[in-house]
């Protein structure tokens, strides 16, 4: 129901002017540094998505060398669109809607070899190559002003792993695996520019009229595993030792540049007078930003070992075992700012053990109960104290954030009556320490989206998965219910004053409900196949506040797929998909109560404040398959 937004990204310049001439101590800038032509537009209806894959297979040498090579790409357009209603310090009765026209260009390769050099002693190489280019245009605009911003993102990652598989003694009790992993991944937003409008969209702004930005990084990681592992058979029972350990080394640099524009001697500049596309309008080069915290060097060492056995005894299983991981985690700024650290780390040491025990209880059914400690790392990113001015709430890093660790009790019945049949329903409890959450907290008179520990919490649930063919229909159906708890300090008035309170509420992004129902519809002798999938997830908290009852929750929704096949006897096959048949809306909002009482001139919906509405729009994709 509107045109598709491209710009022209293959003129971006993907080098910043502070790149180009060498990243000098002292250098100048003029407008000759900077092309206009990635800043015009283009409004037309989009192409249909293009989707296809090709691969191969076959062994060769009496069977010794096998290779697999496999090639895929991808070209969609895809459309969102967003109204803001309730943000602080936005006007009453000044919703913001926002159009989003995104193309995504997808190219995968892989090759993967294995050579049995004896019955016992097997290499496996594989090599990935993926890459991700995605060109966006976001419109922004509310009764005062407007934001058009063309940003264009190429990610890409390349694998390469090689590994070993080797069988010793006799019996083969004895076994040896090892790989060695060498990976690259990259990430570049040259020149992401946005142009901020007055008066409806018919002004540029006078002052920081255009923003471009600069933006790239790299990881690389190294990586090694091994495993040793023997099996002790006994007379009516069997006991495997396992016992291997891991080392992997990652590190990362990144890079930003940001540069600042009004308009030619700060003269007002209005559509259809003095321009029609963006490229049109005279700019004037202001200031430059080349020492945000986004430039930086990080790093990350793990170390790790473990040592485990498996008994097996009649129809009992039982698994113990313990894994030791060392991490060191750092980071180091290339130009700091202020009073944050320009250099700084962590390092922790994790035992983690672990048991599972399974038991027959009869034909086809287990029961099976599992501890096991685990933890959850903070990423690069997050430890880094960097500042993002973002559209809706600035970002930062939190170079105190700690990792999560948690205990994890699991109890479970399964059932299998048919290879294609199964039936489970099982509990389970975790209780975490540090748990990682994004908040909105706080500092002098700005929010910054932060992430957080805000205290241990834990999870409760229950979880029932079904799986039942009659003849040519099937049901497929799981339900997952979970009471998560932490109990954090929250801030609020009392008169005049600031105090602090407690307040107990769900983990970020944990919804309590969470369910799917597929109907199966499979007839092998007539080649048809199909299903119908529907997908329903409760509430759930989006963005954390340190202020009592002000938290952003993310309202429950519904999502309904379709999809059919029909395949012939010559291996040719057609199909269609159907996804987000119902566009339900995305919808976020701050709960009723005292705390927004006072707020009018915003929309309601069952008195909750409401933040945002996104919808996605459906999409359709009709193909052929052929297989030889």
């Amino acid at each position: 129901d509107r045109d598709f937004q491209s710009f022209n990204h293959g003129a971006i310049v993907k080098k910043s002017p502070y790149e180009q001439m060498g990243m000098p101590e002292s250098f100048k800038v003029t407008d000759e540094n900077f092309t206009k032509e990635n800043l015009r537009m283009q409004w037309k209806k989009p192409l249909p998505d293009v989707t296809a894959s090709l691969s191969y297979g076959d062994r060769f040498f009496n069977n010794k060398l096998g290779l697999i090579l496999a090639g895929s790409y991808l070209n969609t357009y895809r459309g969102k669109e967003s109204e803001i209603y309730y943000q602080p310090g936005r006007e009453a009765n000044n919703t913001e809607t926002r159009n989003y026209s995104d193309q995504q260009t997808r190219i995968g390769a892989h090759a993967k070899f294995d050579y049995h050099i004896t019955s016992r002693h097997k290499l496996t190489w594989y090599n990935g190559y993926m890459d991700m280019r995605e060109s966006e245009v976001r419109d922004r605009l509310d009764k005062k002003e407007g934001y058009v911003r063309m940003k264009w993102n190429r990610q890409y990652i390349v694998n390469s792993t090689l590994k070993g598989e080797h069988a010793f003694l006799d019996d083969k009790a004895l076994s040896l695996t090892w790989s060695a992993v060498l990976s690259k991944a990259y990430s570049e937003t040259p020149d992401n520019s946005e142009i901020k409008l007055l008066d409806g969209g018919n002004r540029v702004a006078v002052n920081q009229a255009l923003i471009r930005r600069w933006e790239h990084n790299s990881d690389r990681d190294k990586a090694g595993y091994i495993d040793l592992s023997y099996k002790w058979k006994l007379p009516v029972s069997e006991i495997v030792f396992s016992a291997g350990g891991m080392y992997r080394d990652k590190k990362r640099d990144s890079f930003f540049n940001e540069y600042t524009f009004e308009t030619v001697n700060g003269q007002p500049q209005y559509k259809g007078e003095d321009w029609n596309n963006y490229d049109e309008i005279n700019f004037l080069y202001e200031s430059r930003n080349i020492s945000g915290a986004l430039n930086y060097d990080a790093t990350e060492k793990i170390a790790a070992g473990y040592g485990m056995a498996k008994y097996t005894f009649g129809k009992w299983e039982l698994i113990a075992g313990v894994r030791v991981e060392h991490t060191d985690q750092g980071y180091l700024l290339k130009y700091p700012v202020g009073d944050v650290k320009a250099e700084s780390g962590q390092k922790y040491t994790d035992v983690l053990p672990s048991f599972h025990a399974k038991y027959g209880i009869h034909k086809n059914a287990n029961m099976r109960f599992s501890y096991a400690r685990a933890i959850n790392r903070p990423s690069f990113f997050e430890i880094v104290p960097y500042k993002i001015l973002n559209e809706d709430f600035s970002e930062k890093g939190n170079p105190d954030l700690k990792h999560t660790v948690a205990d994890n009790l699991d109890l479970r019945y399964e059932f299998f009556p048919k290879s294609s049949e199964q039936f489970m329903v099982g509990v389970f409890y975790k209780y975490l320490q540090d748990p990682i959450e994004q908040g909105l907290v706080a500092q002098g008179q700005d929010l910054y989206f932060i992430p957080m520990n805000f205290g241990d919490a834990s999870n409760l649930g229950v979880e029932i998965d079904v799986m039942k063919y009659f003849n040519w229909f099937g049901v497929k159906a799981n339900y997952t219910y979970t009471h998560s708890k932490i109990t954090t300090d929250k801030r609020t008035m009392e008169g005049s004053d600031v105090i602090v309170v407690t307040q107990t509420r769900p983990l970020y992004g944990q919804a309590a409900h969470v369910a799917n129902l597929s109907l199966l519809f499979k007839s092998t002798k007539l080649g048809w196949e199909g299903q119908i999938a529907g997908s329903y997830t409760g509430k759930r908290l989006s963005e954390v506040s340190n202020y009592l009852d002000d938290d952003i929750w993310e309202d429950g929704y519904m999502q309904l797929d379709a999809s059919i096949e029909k395949s012939f006897k010559n291996g040719i096959s057609i199909y269609a998909k159907a996804s987000n048949l119902l566009d339900t809306p995305l919808l976020r909002y701050t709960h009723k109560g005292p705390h927004t009482d006072g707020i009018t001139g915003f929309d309601r919906k069952n008195g909750n404040l409401i933040e945002r509405k996104e919808w996605h729009g459906q999409s359709f994709m009709l193909g052929i398959r052929y297989k030889l």
